[in-house]
């Protein structure tokens, strides 16, 4: 637990806040750190070829949050401003993926996955809606988070599917 300048771990006993002066209940959250990026406009993120691509999530709801993330909505990205652990979710919803065989989504940090679903389809889906989380993911100050997604079965054509904006969103929270 962080109390103002302080730490403190396997506290066992009450802490007693000598040398910390103006504690608050408020000030137990000052760290807390969430985003909600959510898609507002149709764009072809998503690949039909099994081709991993970037979800741009173009519409931040970064209200609520203590200490705000830097999330870039060109790119579809969040960079985190404090190390902890992190409870992230995503989803991704497209419409008209008949043909779609299988699909991924999968959560990045700094190009890595944290964490990935893989959808089976059976070629009649219409639309599609993937979700993905990761509880409890510690990620450094300064990680670049996104999201990709992937059908197959469709080849390379794009052009008869895109992200729908109200089912497709990325939130995260620190715990």
């Amino acid at each position: 637990i962080h109390i103002g300048p302080n730490v403190y771990s396997s506290v066992t006993n009450p802490i007693v806040s000598t040398g910390v002066t103006n504690v608050s209940v408020a000030d137990l959250a000052s760290g807390q750190v969430k985003w909600s990026l959510r898609k507002n406009t149709n764009s072809l993120d998503v690949t039909g070829n099994g081709t991993l691509a970037p979800v741009v999530y173009d519409s931040n709801d970064n209200v609520f949050s203590r200490i705000p993330v830097t999330a870039d909505l060109a790119a579809g990205t969040v960079t985190i401003p404090v190390s902890a652990h992190y409870q992230i979710t995503a989803s991704v919803e497209i419409q008209s993926g008949n043909g779609a065989t299988s699909g991924v989504i999968e959560i990045q940090s700094n190009g890595v996955a944290i964490s990935r679903r893989k959808y089976d389809f059976d070629g009649s889906m219409g639309d599609i809606t993937m979700e993905v989380s990761a509880a409890c993911e510690f990620l450094a100050a300064g990680a670049v988070v996104r999201v990709v997604a992937s059908l197959t079965g469709i080849g390379t054509d794009t052009a008869d599917f895109t992200a729908r904006p109200l089912g497709s969103e990325f939130f995260g929270v620190n715990v």
